[in-house]
């Protein structure tokens, strides 16, 4: 049987946060299952890419899907409370708000949202070197 997601890992080893571990333990839930409820096309394994990397004094974290992608109706909506797309089917539009403000508010970061010309969405965060430390 064929899997519905496949979730892939590129981080660099020797990349350590120093946080709040139930900040990003929910930023991280939130995003994947963003992906897996509204991006997932009927038939095909949806594949999820987590990465990271560190660009001068800061950390950009990204979740990429290669699923539907998002309209661009939509799109400028999608960290408002109570956006959501699956209203019918069980979304509250909570997820991708409380993630917005776990970003901006407690991490004191940034994060956008776009939609992908090959199809799926790519979200990404841009947090303080306070975050994080880079070990030999």
């Amino acid at each position: 049987m064929d899997p519905e997601y496949v979730v892939t890992l590129e981080i660099p080893d020797n990349l350590y946060l120093f946080s709040y571990p139930s900040a990003f333990n929910q930023i991280f839930r939130y995003t994947i299952n963003n992906c897996i409820k509204h991006a997932k096309i009927e038939g095909k394994p949806l594949a999820i890419t987590l990465s990271a990397k560190v660009v001068n004094d800061y950390i950009h974290l990204y979740c990429k899907d290669d699923g539907h992608g998002i309209s661009k109706d939509l799109l400028p909506l999608v960290f408002e409370p109570f956006v959501t797309s699956k209203r019918n089917q069980g979304g509250t539009g909570l997820g991708l708000s409380v993630t917005y403000n776990l970003v901006t508010q407690k991490l004191e970061g940034e994060i956008k949202m776009q939609s992908l010309p090959q199809g799926g969405v790519c979200i990404h965060i841009i947090l303080p070197n306070t975050t994080f430390n880079l070990k030999d």
